[in-house]
């Protein structure tokens, strides 16, 4: 059977202007951020995708009304890593089977330490010719249709979701800040500044998951269509 997804709110990453309507900067850098956030259903499996942050909670709980939708019908909460734009809000799915947090992964009080087990590595020649280890980790699978892949770069800890058999889209990935917005495809000193822990990790990441989907949900942007096979490089 199929998959289907539905965006609750598209993400954004705005650097403030130095004098803000309710702050002074004082010279420090100051970004208005909030993450994407999306729902995935598949087969009886229900899954949200990060939960934005606190600030966002009614907003969260109205649009999942909206789709008919309570907070306690969440199968399985994933979150890509534990920044709090995509994180604020998980306080509302305590009736969801498992809270997958970046690659730390529980349930009430207990704590699955090697849910993502290692299972090798390979090597990757980024755009810059420069050659990096990347391991390769065991892919958790929610259903048939959902599987949790480890993405490490923005932190060491992210995860991206990918959606197979997608109403409408194909396969899916939902990725956090493994992708800011489409723009950074072609211009990386967009994800760069927004901050990465290993550069070129994540390049090999982004290419990875680029390169076998058809479509991209990004941490800070709109859904957008990725050349799937083009062995693109980053």
């Amino acid at each position: 059977m199929s998959s289907k997804i539905d965006i609750i709110t598209v993400g954004y990453a705005n650097p403030m202007e130095e004098e803000d309507a309710n702050h002074k900067l004082n010279g420090n850098k100051f970004m208005k951020a909030t993450g994407s956030c999306c729902l995935v259903r598949s087969n009886g499996c229900i899954v949200l995708f990060d939960t934005m942050g606190p600030w966002e909670r009614d907003l969260l709980v109205e649009r999942l009304q909206s789709l008919t939708i309570h907070p306690d019908d969440i199968s399985y909460l994933v979150c890509s890593h534990s920044h709090p734009d995509h994180i604020g809000n998980l306080n509302l799915f305590t009736k969801a089977t498992r809270h997958y947090i970046g690659t730390s992964v529980y349930s009430q009080d207990k704590y699955d330490l090697n849910c993502f087990e290692p299972i090798g590595s390979y090597n990757y020649t980024t755009l810059r010719n420069v050659e990096c280890v990347v391991p390769q980790y065991q892919h958790v699978h929610l259903d048939k249709n959902l599987s949790i892949h480890p993405t490490p770069g923005h932190t060491m800890e992210c995860i991206s979701m990918v959606v197979s058999n997608c109403d409408k889209f194909g396969t899916v990935a939902l990725v956090g800040d493994l992708f800011e917005r489409e723009e950074d495809v072609n211009n990386e000193g967009i994800w760069l500044e927004a901050g990465s822990q290993n550069a070129d990790l994540q390049r090999a990441n982004r290419s990875d998951i680029y390169n076998k989907v058809d479509f991209i949900l990004p941490g800070h942007g709109p859904l957008f269509k990725t050349e799937r096979d083009s062995h693109k490089k980053f």
